[in-house]
């Protein structure tokens, strides 16, 4: 297990920056309408979902990659590779808030039309980090590129980000 925890950590984001922390944890009420800005902070955690569950369903294959190591490695091709994983890691994260600070940025008021369609069930169906979830997750419909789960998974909350069409 451990060496499909190292596979995985690649694709672990964490959210170390504490605005993002604290409005990931805010409720959001029926009556509350929600922000762009808060939209566009759901998105990026999607994405950053979305891209792991498609590289958990590679880890997860029974006809594993060619550049993965054996199950059995007697090498620990992972343990030598892990300072190499904790960087990858750090530079997604990095990027991730790089992608939010632009989005942020670049976020314009919702249109009229966009007030009724981006609402508390918009914000919701996106997917997102649950903490509870175990390293045994396997996602469902695997291999359908990174690209279409992000589409399928984040659809609605993109188009209420509109600094992502920008």
């Amino acid at each position: 297990m451990l060496k499909l925890y190292l596979l995985c950590s690649v694709s672990v984001v964490l959210v170390s920056n504490q605005h993002l922390q604290n409005s990931y944890q805010q409720p959001v009420s029926s009556k509350q309408q929600i922000s762009p800005e808060r939209f566009c902070e759901r998105y990026v955690e999607c994405v950053a979902v979305s891209t792991l569950e498609e590289r958990l369903c590679l880890g997860n294959t029974e006809l594993r990659p060619f550049w993965l190591p054996n199950l059995n490695d007697q090498t620990d091709c992972h343990e030598k590779l892990r300072n190499d994983y904790i960087t990858l890691e750090r530079m997604e994260e990095k990027l991730d808030q790089e992608l939010l600070s632009c989005l942020l940025q670049n976020t314009a008021p919702f249109s009229a039309e966009a007030a009724n369609t981006c609402n508390r069930d918009a914000y919701r169906s996106a997917a997102t980090f649950d903490f509870a979830r175990s390293i045994f997750h396997v996602p469902t419909q695997c291999f359908t590129s990174v690209e279409r789960r992000i589409a399928r998974q984040c659809g609605q909350v993109k188009s209420c980000c509109s600094a992502v069409s920008r």
